[in-house]
Formats: structure tokens, sequence, C-alpha cells
């Protein structure tokens, strides 16, 4: 029901509401999240190692934590490599993604079908199992991987240590976020590609 005109305070209490019915969602957010950042914004100016953490002992050091961090070359060549590492992964998620959704959209309904299961269960498996298949995929001595490339001719391949060269381990630490993240990003982009009427896609191709 409408209120009456002119009844006093209605409006208000109306506009209120939202609010309030927020405010419960609001508070549980503020503690399960605030706090602890809070909690770490203060231990990040403490002092501590093993002895003080079980005795519950800290030692206020100001600012020494992160002019420590902040000048050292370790920290710098860890971030560098990070943001490296991020944006690669973005890319080619976003990309690979992006053209499997769209060969979703162009396949036909048996192909989509048998495309979509094989994009779930790959997005579906945790990731502990995901990371056991990648192990023996790469294996050294008895990898998949190093069989194929060996049976291919590539002979020096053989017994190849994926995990103990730095380009290499990036390599496969990104095949296996890509390969877990693409389904996302394509089942999401067909869903949104079937709410575009036919028309506008006549209007872009002409």
């Amino acid at each position: 029901r409408r209120p009456a005109p002119g009844t006093p305070g209605r409006g208000r209490l109306t506009g209120a509401a939202p609010y309030l019915l927020l405010l419960p969602a609001l508070v549980a957010t503020v503690l399960l999240l605030g706090w602890p950042l809070v909690k770490d914004g203060l231990l990040s100016f403490q002092n501590l190692n093993m002895r003080q953490l079980i005795q519950h002992l800290t030692e206020w050091n100001g600012v020494d934590n992160y002019r420590e961090t902040l000048t050292s070359e370790d920290f710098w060549r860890v971030t560098l490599r990070s943001v490296i590492f991020t944006a690669v992964n973005v890319v080619l998620i976003m990309l690979l993604g992006t053209l499997v959704g769209l060969l979703l959209a162009r396949l036909g309904s048996k192909m989509r079908l048998l495309l979509s299961v094989g994009l779930v269960l790959a997005w579906a498996m945790p990731p502990i199992a995901g990371t056991t298949v990648f192990q023996w995929l790469f294996a050294a001595r008895f990898g998949v991987v190093n069989w194929v490339l060996d049976a291919l001719g590539w002979h020096s391949m053989a017994h190849y240590n994926w995990t103990g060269g730095q380009f290499s381990t990036f390599f496969i630490i990104t095949l296996l976020i890509v390969w877990q993240s693409i389904p996302f990003v394509a089942i999401n982009l067909y869903a949104a590609t079937t709410t575009i009427p036919g028309e506008l896609y006549e209007a872009a191709a002409l």
C-alpha cells in the first residue's frame, strides 16, 4: 500500500530501509575482514620470531620491517616476477577463453555439448588433482610429455627436468592456471553471447 500523502516520517523510513537491511551483512563483513586487516597492519610494525610467537610476546620496531623489505633486492625481484606472471596469465586466460567462447557459439549442438562437458570437468577438477596430473605429465623420468618428445625425435628431452629451471617452471605453472581458468571465461562469455539479438550481429556485419 502506498503511504497516505503527507504522512510524516514514512518516506524517510522507506528510504532508510534498504540500508537497515544491509547493516547486518556490513557488520559481519567488517568483523570478519576488517579486524584481521587491522591486526595484520599492527603486526607489520612489530618484531616476531619463533620464541616470541610461542610466548605471545611482541617487540615494537616501527617501520624497520618496511625499511628492510623495501631495500631488499630479493623483494623487488620477486615483485617484478609476480607482476609478469600475473600479466601473462591474465592475457592468456582472457584471449584463449574468448576464442573458446566464440567457438562454442559457432559449433553445432552435439559438439557444443561435448566441449561444454569437457570444459566443466576441467573447471571442476580440484587444484590438488590438477597439480598431480601435471606432475605426472611433466615428470623427468616417466612423464608423458618427455616420452612423446623423445618419440618424435627430440631425444634430448627424454629425461628433461621441467621443474629444474626458472623458465620451464614458469611455463608449467602458467599452463596449469590457464588450463583451469579458461572454462570459466569461455562458459560465461558464451552465455553472454546468447543474450545478444541476431540483429546486432547483422548490423555489425554490414
